[in-house]
Parts: C-alpha cells; structure tokens; sequence
C-alpha cells in the first residue's frame, strides 16, 4: 500500500526490520564465521542526503557506511554496494517527480559521486540500480522510480500498488 503518512494503526514491517544500524558488527561477524566472502548491500540516499537535494551530505550517515565497510573487510568480506534500491529520498519524489524529471539524474549524479569518491579505497564493486527493469511491471515505476500518480497531493487514503499501475504509472 501507498499512502502520504504514517497511519499509526497501520503495521509496517520494514519500519523494524533487521535494525542493522545497530547489529551490523555482529551481523558481519557472523557472516564472517560462515565463511562469506562477498556481502552485497546498499547504501541509502537517503541517508546520504536526508531530502536528496541537501547541499552537503550527511556525515553521520558517511560514517556509518564506512564503518560498515570496514567491519566487512576486517572479515575479508567484499562489499558489493547498489547505489539505489528502491529508495529515493520522500522529498525528491514530491518536489520533482521521480526519475520522471532529469533534475532527479542530477541529484543521483551528485550523491553517486560523492559515495563513490568517499568508499573507493573500501568498495570494489558498485550496482547503479537493483533490478531496474522492476518499473515496467505493475507498480514498479513508484517503487524504482519515484514516479508517482499525477494526483499524488489529493490522496487522503492508502492505494493499492495495482491501482496506482492501473493509473498508468
């Protein structure tokens, strides 16, 4: 479901998740005792640059990734890192659009580059997008891509995924 807010009586599974901002040193230690030599992930933009347009990013979330890279490498464990997965900072998809609008491109250049420049001597192996063909199925242009349906401003209640595919987005 899609909807502009949090609804409190609504259950959101990835709001909890697997918490590894907190867990990451034990979690790679463990993928470290199994023998893992490979461990891909992705780096939030949004983490990066909090509204996808901020004019310098975030530190604490630089920080947070290099020390994940480092916790990987202490294990001899490769990072393999995708830039975008599927989650566009909320505010790019309302002030521009989504990937529907090239400034977007701009913005990913921008944080793309500053990743890249700040982990290159940690991260072999980059991915631009995961599984960008995902936005010709349906729902997938909202969910890679930030698009959205052209009434976004005038939803008061959650829509469907099939819906918003149905509105040809």
């Amino acid at each position: 479901m899609f909807t502009l807010t949090i609804h409190k009586d609504q259950y959101y599974p990835s709001h909890n998740a697997v918490d590894f901002i907190h867990h990451y040193k034990e979690d790679i230690a463990l993928f470290g005792e199994m023998g893992f030599k490979c461990y891909r992930m992705s780096i939030s933009w949004a983490r990066i640059f909090p509204n996808g347009d901020d004019k310098s990013p975030n530190e604490y979330g630089l920080l947070f990734y290099e020390n994940v890279f480092k916790e990987c490498k202490k294990y001899g464990i490769e990072p393999m890192v995708t830039l975008c997965h599927y989650d566009i900072p909320w505010s790019i998809v309302t002030k521009y659009g989504g990937f529907s609008n090239r400034k977007t491109i701009d913005l990913f250049h921008d944080y793309a580059m500053t990743v890249i420049r700040r982990f290159h001597k940690l991260v072999k192996y980059w991915i631009t997008f995961n599984e960008i063909n995902f936005g010709i199925i349906p729902g997938g242009a909202y969910i890679s891509q930030g698009i959205t349906p052209p009434n976004l401003e005038q939803l008061t209640e959650p829509v469907s995924l099939s819906d918003i595919h149905a509105a040809g987005i």
